[in-house]
């Protein structure tokens, strides 16, 4: 091979060296064309007019400086249209563009990110299977994560840039590093309400869309949805369509994002289906309860087969026929959290998106349904020594105790039950009337007593032999409930006491 300069300028016998292109009209270009990509779905008149000014402040701080040249521009055009495809309309514009921007030239960051959706959406109520407000492990944690995300950011070839995104994408990451307000803050106005009118990432029903299309493998496939769909539609019985929905629920490791991908896809086509077999298959997502990983509650696997619900209930909103569904789910299902969930979600209309139709639904039928529900669970016909404490509900108990004094008296026999002679099953009983991890505000005495009455645990604690062997949590709680039952109790890390 010949290499000699002489021999290849025969070739090549000019070269020119071209400056670099003007950021400025790099920008332009780039704002132009990304707005022909999402032309159908982007927003217009005043919206429009605020995006572009978004994107300006977007290329300006991060852009301009990883997208140097036309090629790179556009391989981060390629990649927004790419993704744009699968989640047009279900996302907000400049999230997209931001978010690819992280993915594309910040990996690092962006495998932490889509990892921490718990602590970079907006702070609602802890709805974790067994987790309760005012954590302070849980805040701790997520304070160990969003420093872990600055840091990551920090050791990026563009740290700036990386940073600059985070500021505009994420309101928990931008108060985690700054104190007051921000030119970023008064970009965009963060609430609740806002990041789930513009679909934006930093809300928790829409967080997980974005990264829908980023693993072929972490994917449920639309394939495999028509497939599931076909199957079902030829279902003639709820049996049938509950052996489809397992089969399709086993086949994916639980709290794994392609059986979370699953459940939301299959709960967006239940518009599509038969009204008995969307009936059927809200039952079946009931029955499945006690499988589902619980996580926040818009964005975990409970939360979405929850949704499968809530669509076969609008499905049929128009007629009585909603009561049905959303009493018969109440019924069938086999965890107390997603029992609960239904029943908060079915009278609480403005926290569901979904079930929009009240006209026709009956919040006090729902609710009977709740309490015969748990009678039928923790009545005197049942077995309480063979009931885990581990997988009942603390809000779902006290929501049944007030139904009326009967309830109470009920709930209250099933901890007598429960504990029977034993010192360990009062240790466990006493973790779950007594949460070391609730928000209490004040003495919880009052509470706790409507829960088992604390002179009826101190008397067991006065009279259960101690031969048992505790294991850690049991002694603490044991040690807790002394402590309350002496009038020594702690507040909520967050309460003024």
């Amino acid at each position: 091979r010949n290499t000699n300069p002489a021999y290849l300028e025969k070739f090549f016998p000019v070269s020119i060296h071209l400056a670099a292109p003007e950021s400025e009209m790099l920008g332009r270009l780039f704002r132009r064309r990304l707005l022909e990509i999402v032309e159908k779905w982007a927003p217009h008149g005043n919206e429009l007019k605020k995006l572009n000014e978004l994107l300006d402040v977007l290329w300006k701080d991060a852009l301009s400086s990883v997208c140097t040249n036309f090629r790179k521009a556009g391989l981060l055009l390629n990649a927004i249209e790419l993704t744009a495809k699968s989640v047009a309309g279900e996302v907000d514009v400049f999230d997209l563009a931001g978010i690819e921007t992280v993915r594309r030239f910040f990996p690092d960051v962006y495998q932490l990110i889509k990892s921490s959706g718990n602590v970079l959406t907006e702070s609602n109520p802890s709805w974790g299977k067994r987790d309760y407000l005012g954590d302070p492990q849980k805040k701790e944690n997520s304070a160990a994560t969003l420093k872990s995300i600055t840091a990551a950011a920090g050791a990026c070839p563009q740290p700036q840039a990386a940073d600059a995104i985070l500021r505009l994408l994420f309101p928990n990451y931008l108060q985690s590093i700054s104190q007051g307000s921000t030119i970023y803050s008064f970009l965009r106005p963060a609430s609740e309400e806002v990041s789930e009118q513009e679909k934006r990432i930093s809300n928790s029903d829409h967080f997980s869309t974005y990264f829908r299309s980023s693993v072929p493998e972490e994917m449920f496939s639309n394939a495999e949805l028509e497939r599931a769909v076909e199957n079902l539609s030829d279902c003639k019985s709820e049996g049938e369509v509950d052996n489809n929905f397992s089969k399709l629920l086993e086949d994916m490791p639980a709290n794994t994002p392609k059986r979370n991908d699953f459940l939301w896809k299959l709960s967006r086509a239940v518009p599509r289906l038969d009204d008995q077999i969307a009936e059927w298959l809200a039952f079946s997502s009931s029955r499945h309860a006690i499988d589902y990983a619980y996580d926040m509650m818009n964005i975990g696997e409970a939360a979405r087969a929850l949704n499968i619900v809530f669509e076969a209930a609008q499905k049929v909103s128009s007629n009585s026929r909603v009561q049905d569904v959303l009493s018969g789910s109440m019924m069938r299902a086999t965890d107390d959290t997603f029992a609960i969930r239904i029943l908060i979600y079915t009278e609480d209309k403005g926290r569901n998106k979904v079930l929009t139709n009240h006209a026709n639904v009956k919040p006090e039928a729902i609710k009977t349904a709740f309490a015969e529900r748990m009678r039928r669970r923790y009545g005197s016909s049942v077995d309480a020594a063979t009931v885990n404490a581990k997988q009942l509900d603390w809000w779902a108990f006290g929501n049944w105790l007030r139904s009326s004094p009967e309830d109470q008296a009920i709930e209250q026999d099933f901890w007598r039950r429960f504990v029977g002679g034993s010192r360990k099953r009062l240790a466990q009983a006493t973790n779950f009337l007594y949460p070391a991890n609730v928000a209490w505000n004040g003495n919880p005495n009052e509470i706790v007593t409507t829960y088992f009455p604390l002179e009826e645990i101190d008397s067991l604690l006065q009279r259960l032999p101690d031969t048992e062997i505790l294991d850690e949590i049991e002694t603490k709680g044991i040690e807790r409930i002394q402590g309350l039952i002496s009038g020594i109790y702690e507040t909520s890390p967050f309460s003024n006491e």
